[in-house]
């Protein structure tokens, strides 16, 4: 409880079961940490968390297994590799405080069956992620359809069997056109449709890769959806985009 900081001591931390930041808490890691996960072990943000790095001195989380970020600090000898979902997730809860992640690496996570996401963001409204690489998770990178999504901004996203992004129709603005994108095998940004409230204001910004819609979007009263100049829109087998109301 309170706030803490951990400092970064020049080796990794090691992180055998979950870490929770309660509400009303604060967790700050200095720049250069690394935070290494023993097993499959998850951090989730009820209260508020800041790991900002720097281009420099970047923030990593990562496997236990992972020896080319600050040694063989699982002290197997180099038997063990590192693989996609060998940690789960980092979680901002519902009704958390605003939590800023700045240049990390966010490596190997995803091991979750039922959240397989680098970040599962449920209360992120406040917070944000940028200039962050995201790679190697077993599922998704960051995953918010029931709104919450944090700013994304200047993040690298590579290396994953899902989509690097799922978000609710009604807070795509909030993936921003600096992102980035490498290899994928979902090479988009997964949208979660649904009837938009009214006065809703959407906004899909021009992006590296397309945005996929999985259902139809309905627009209400006084909602206005904005396409930017040169994005692209997919949708799955019958869905679309309802204007019975609204500006598009």
């Amino acid at each position: 409880s309170g706030s803490t900081t951990w400092q970064n001591p020049g080796v990794p931390f090691m992180l055998s079961g979950n870490l929770t930041v309660p509400a009303g808490s604060s967790l700050s890691l200095s720049q250069g940490s690394v935070i290494k996960f023993s097993g499959s072990n998850n951090i989730s943000v009820s209260g508020q968390m800041t790991a900002q790095g720097t281009s420099g001195s970047r923030i990593v989380f990562t496997s236990g297994s992972d020896d080319t970020i600050g040694g063989d600090t699982n002290g197997d000898g180099g038997t063990t590799a590192p693989a996609p979902g060998d940690w789960q997730y980092i979680q901002i809860a519902s009704g958390a405080g605003a939590c800023l992640f700045e240049y990390c690496d966010m490596l190997y996570a995803g091991g979750y069956s039922s959240y397989p996401f680098t970040i599962r963001a449920i209360g992120g409204q406040s917070s944000s992620v940028s200039n962050c690489s995201i790679r190697n998770s077993a599922g998704y990178g960051v995953y918010a359809i029931a709104g919450g999504i944090p700013q994304l901004s200047s993040n690298y996203f590579s290396d994953m069997p899902n989509f690097p992004i799922k978000v609710h129709v009604s807070e795509v603005g909030r993936v921003a056109s600096s992102n980035s994108f490498g290899t994928l095998s979902k090479r988009g940004v997964g949208v979660a449709g649904g009837a938009l409230a009214n006065g809703a204001v959407v906004l899909f910004n021009k992006l590296e890769v397309p945005f996929l819609l999985d259902a139809s979007v309905t627009m209400s009263t006084g909602s206005v959806v904005t396409i930017s100049p040169g994005a692209v829109l997919k949708f799955d087998s019958g869905t679309g985009l309802m204007v019975a109301a609204g500006t598009l």
